[in-house]
């Protein structure tokens, strides 16, 4: 039997607004002058949307929110329902949001990462998140070949 939910189309809209609302905004704390004029302190806010920010808006757990996104296993009696075919609709657009969200997030992170608008350790921490890694790889070998320390010991040994 599928799961219940408490899924409703008005959460699902919350949900789509949640992830239309995901702008950074800069805001002015406070204006105040000096010898030279007016100087204004300005702060970023940043709105990088998450899953679990989601589930803040949504007053649900984040494993609700995952469990949402999971497609819903049918018996043939179910498949036939309205009721239920209405659920795993609702059901689908939920796991396009979640998809979206971590589609707009990488490429916000991306984007303003590289611009420096982000702090780059926070950027590089949650992009590895996304799949994407700051390393390099050396190569050690020799003629396309493994480079063994015996073997190569062994023929130093064997030439002396």
């Amino acid at each position: 039997m599928a799961r219940p939910t408490k899924l409703t189309t008005k959460l699902l809209k919350k949900a789509e607004e949640f992830l239309e609302s995901c702008e950074d905004k800069e805001i002015t704390l406070a204006s105040g002058y000096d010898k030279d004029g007016e100087i204004r302190w300005d702060k970023k806010v940043v709105k990088l949307p998450s899953k679990e920010r989601l589930a803040v808006i949504l007053d649900v757990n984040t494993d609700t929110v995952y469990e949402w996104a999971k497609p819903f296993i049918l018996t043939d009696e179910q498949k036939s329902d309205p009721e239920w075919r209405k659920k795993e609709e609702m059901r689908k657009r939920f796991s396009e949001i979640l998809s979206r969200i971590d589609t707009v997030q990488c490429a916000l992170l991306i984007e303003n990462g590289s611009a420096g608008l982000y702090a780059q350790p926070v950027s590089a921490r949650l992009l590895g998140k996304h799949g994407y890694k700051d390393e390099s790889h050396q190569d050690l070998t020799s003629g396309g070949e493994k480079i063994s320390i015996f073997e190569t010991a062994l023929k130093k040994l064997a030439k002396e």
